[in-house]
């Protein structure tokens, strides 16, 4: 009898070992909070690039109305209120503005993939150590063929470019129509 309970006694200990190997609570519980952080850290990132978009929409614009002024003011020299700045060195300043911000951008564009794999190695840390599928973070696949060859080429060719600049460019090269199919309606 007290070699059957000792048996079992040890029985129960190895299950109870077996355990933490298929839900480690304590890994788990860490791994979430590396998640929430990895989480936090791609929300602040997403927000300094919307940001950035913003800024270079309107720094393109603030050019386009320099322009806009220096060519009234060549027109009518006499009439047109031209800012002495502006007619100093023309809309350099403007230009200036929108290259760096440019940069900031493309920067900061290029740091978001870090800052998401790390997000998705923080997911995958919690399916291993919560035994739980966490399948969301997983990439959809754009549907094959669903795009134009120009759409293609026109996407191709500007990789990490924020979706905004890619609307502004867009026209350049395409129908509205076929800007819209490619690279879908603009959010409001």
């Amino acid at each position: 009898m007290t070699l059957h309970c000792r048996i079992v006694s040890v029985a129960a200990g190895l299950s109870l070992l077996a355990v933490p190997a298929q839900a480690q609570w304590r890994q788990c519980a860490d791994g979430l909070e590396a998640l929430r952080a990895a989480a936090a850290e791609a929300n602040g990132t997403s927000g300094a690039i919307a940001s950035l978009e913003a800024a270079l929409v309107e720094n393109r614009d603030d050019h386009t109305r320099c322009m806009q002024d220096l060519e009234v003011f060549r027109i009518d020299r006499e009439t047109s209120p031209i800012r002495e700045a502006v007619l100093r060195d023309g809309c350099n300043q403007q230009v200036q503005t929108y290259r760096t911000t440019e940069r900031r951008l493309t920067s900061e564009v290029e740091r978001a993939g870090s800052v998401f794999r790390a997000l998705a190695a923080a997911v995958q840390a919690v399916e291993l150590s919560c035994q739980y599928p966490l399948a969301a973070y997983a990439p959809a696949e754009p549907p094959v063929g669903s795009a134009s060859p120009a759409c293609e080429r026109f996407l191709g060719s500007r990789p990490g470019v924020p979706i905004e600049s890619l609307r502004v460019l867009c026209t350049a090269e395409m129908s509205a129509e076929e800007c819209a199919a490619c690279l879908g309606e603009p959010r409001n």
